[in-house]
Protein backbone atom coordinates (compact mmCIF):
# COMPACT_ATOMS: atom_id res chain seq x y z
CA UNK A 1 0.00 0.00 0.00
CA UNK A 2 1.19 3.45 -0.75
CA UNK A 3 -1.68 5.52 0.69
CA UNK A 4 -0.62 7.68 3.63
CA UNK A 5 -3.31 9.56 5.56
CA UNK A 6 -2.85 13.26 6.30
CA UNK A 7 -0.72 13.91 9.39
CA UNK A 8 -3.59 15.95 10.86
CA UNK A 9 -5.64 12.73 11.22
CA UNK A 10 -2.84 10.79 12.93
CA UNK A 11 -2.66 13.04 16.02
CA UNK A 12 1.01 12.27 16.57
CA UNK A 13 0.72 8.49 16.12
CA UNK A 14 2.52 6.52 13.44
CA UNK A 15 0.38 5.25 10.55
CA UNK A 16 1.13 1.68 11.71
CA UNK A 17 -0.25 2.36 15.20
CA UNK A 18 -3.20 4.56 14.18
CA UNK A 19 -4.56 2.13 11.58
CA UNK A 20 -5.05 -0.59 14.22
CA UNK A 21 -7.63 1.42 16.14
CA UNK A 22 -11.23 0.59 15.32
CA UNK A 23 -10.44 -2.62 13.47
CA UNK A 24 -12.28 -5.89 14.24
CA UNK A 25 -11.06 -7.92 17.20
CA UNK A 26 -10.20 -11.61 17.02
CA UNK A 27 -11.50 -13.91 19.77
CA UNK A 28 -12.01 -11.10 22.28
CA UNK A 29 -14.27 -8.17 23.00
CA UNK A 30 -14.81 -5.17 25.28
CA UNK A 31 -17.50 -5.54 27.95
CA UNK A 32 -17.54 -1.90 28.98
CA UNK A 33 -16.40 1.51 27.87
CA UNK A 34 -12.89 1.33 29.32
CA UNK A 35 -9.92 -0.10 27.46
CA UNK A 36 -9.26 -2.50 30.36
CA UNK A 37 -12.70 -4.16 30.09
CA UNK A 38 -11.37 -6.67 27.58
CA UNK A 39 -12.52 -10.29 27.77
CA UNK A 40 -11.85 -13.41 25.74
CA UNK A 41 -14.71 -14.86 23.72
CA UNK A 42 -15.87 -18.28 24.87
CA UNK A 43 -13.65 -20.98 23.36
CA UNK A 44 -11.18 -18.42 21.95
CA UNK A 45 -8.06 -19.79 20.28
CA UNK A 46 -4.72 -18.05 19.81
CA UNK A 47 -4.91 -16.06 16.58
CA UNK A 48 -1.43 -17.25 15.62
CA UNK A 49 -0.77 -20.81 16.84
CA UNK A 50 -4.42 -21.87 17.48
CA UNK A 51 -3.76 -23.14 21.06
CA UNK A 52 -6.35 -22.13 23.66
CA UNK A 53 -6.13 -18.37 24.21
CA UNK A 54 -5.29 -17.08 27.67
CA UNK A 55 -5.13 -13.31 27.07
CA UNK A 56 -6.52 -10.56 24.88
CA UNK A 57 -3.69 -8.47 23.46
CA UNK A 58 -4.36 -4.79 22.66
CA UNK A 59 -3.29 -3.80 19.16
CA UNK A 60 -1.64 -1.34 19.33
CA UNK A 61 -0.25 -1.97 22.81
CA UNK A 62 -1.91 0.06 25.53
CA UNK A 63 1.35 0.09 27.48
CA UNK A 64 2.13 1.41 30.91
CA UNK A 65 2.00 5.03 29.78
CA UNK A 66 -1.53 4.65 28.47
CA UNK A 67 -0.78 6.57 25.28
CA UNK A 68 -2.76 4.22 23.05
CA UNK A 69 -6.02 3.99 24.99
CA UNK A 70 -8.08 5.71 22.35
CA UNK A 71 -7.93 7.49 19.05
CA UNK A 72 -10.44 9.97 17.66
CA UNK A 73 -11.26 9.85 13.95
CA UNK A 74 -14.07 11.87 12.36
CA UNK A 75 -15.95 12.16 15.65
CA UNK A 76 -15.63 8.46 16.54
CA UNK A 77 -13.61 7.38 19.57
CA UNK A 78 -11.81 4.23 18.47
CA UNK A 79 -10.24 1.68 20.82
CA UNK A 80 -7.35 -0.68 20.14
CA UNK A 81 -8.34 -3.94 18.51
CA UNK A 82 -8.14 -7.04 20.72
CA UNK A 83 -6.37 -10.17 19.53
CA UNK A 84 -6.76 -13.44 21.47
CA UNK A 85 -3.34 -14.99 22.10
CA UNK A 86 -1.82 -17.76 24.18
CA UNK A 87 0.62 -16.88 26.95
CA UNK A 88 0.85 -14.21 29.58
CA UNK A 89 2.63 -11.28 28.02
CA UNK A 90 6.00 -12.82 28.87
CA UNK A 91 5.26 -16.32 27.57
CA UNK A 92 3.65 -17.85 24.46
CA UNK A 93 2.56 -15.82 21.46
CA UNK A 94 1.51 -12.95 23.74
CA UNK A 95 5.05 -12.80 25.10
CA UNK A 96 6.44 -12.81 21.56
CA UNK A 97 4.29 -9.77 20.73
CA UNK A 98 5.54 -7.87 23.78
CA UNK A 99 9.18 -8.79 23.11
CA UNK A 100 9.03 -7.69 19.47
CA UNK A 101 9.35 -11.19 18.01
CA UNK A 102 5.85 -11.06 16.53
CA UNK A 103 4.24 -8.28 14.49
CA UNK A 104 0.50 -7.75 14.10
CA UNK A 105 -0.76 -5.27 11.55
CA UNK A 106 -3.93 -4.40 9.66
CA UNK A 107 -3.44 -4.56 5.88
CA UNK A 108 -5.91 -2.96 3.48
CA UNK A 109 -6.56 -4.76 0.17
CA UNK A 110 -6.09 -1.54 -1.81
CA UNK A 111 -5.19 2.12 -1.41
CA UNK A 112 -8.81 2.91 -2.31
CA UNK A 113 -10.02 1.07 0.80
CA UNK A 114 -7.38 2.67 3.01
CA UNK A 115 -8.42 6.10 1.78
CA UNK A 116 -12.12 5.26 2.36
CA UNK A 117 -11.28 4.39 6.00
CA UNK A 118 -9.24 7.53 6.63
CA UNK A 119 -11.82 9.77 4.95
CA UNK A 120 -14.43 8.35 7.35
CA UNK A 121 -16.50 6.70 4.62
CA UNK A 122 -16.08 3.10 5.87
CA UNK A 123 -16.31 4.20 9.49
CA UNK A 124 -19.65 5.94 8.90
CA UNK A 125 -21.02 3.06 6.84
CA UNK A 126 -19.95 0.11 9.00
CA UNK A 127 -18.87 1.54 12.36
CA UNK A 128 -15.79 0.87 14.43
CA UNK A 129 -14.61 -2.72 14.92
CA UNK A 130 -17.19 -4.09 12.47
CA UNK A 131 -16.49 -7.57 11.09
CA UNK A 132 -17.66 -6.12 7.75
CA UNK A 133 -14.24 -4.41 7.51
CA UNK A 134 -12.83 -7.82 6.53
CA UNK A 135 -14.40 -7.16 3.13
CA UNK A 136 -11.67 -4.53 2.64
CA UNK A 137 -8.62 -5.84 4.50
CA UNK A 138 -7.41 -8.15 7.22
CA UNK A 139 -4.91 -8.88 9.95
CA UNK A 140 -1.44 -10.13 9.22
CA UNK A 141 0.50 -11.74 12.04
CA UNK A 142 4.17 -12.50 11.41
CA UNK A 143 6.71 -14.29 13.58
CA UNK A 144 9.85 -12.32 12.82
CA UNK A 145 13.07 -14.14 12.01
CA UNK A 146 11.19 -17.31 11.08
CA UNK A 147 9.06 -15.74 8.40
CA UNK A 148 5.85 -17.49 9.44
CA UNK A 149 2.88 -15.35 8.49
CA UNK A 150 -0.80 -15.89 9.31
CA UNK A 151 -3.46 -13.86 7.53
CA UNK A 152 -6.86 -13.49 9.17
CA UNK A 153 -9.91 -12.37 7.23
CA UNK A 154 -12.74 -13.16 9.64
Amino acid sequence: MSYVPPASLLRGLSVDAAQKFGMPSIGAHYEGRGVRTNRLDEGARCAFCRRPATNAHHVPNVGMGGRNKGFALHGYELRPALIALCGSGTTGCHGECHSGLMRIEWVWDSDEYAEAWWSGELLREYGAASPMLYEFGGWEIARLGIGTVRRIRA
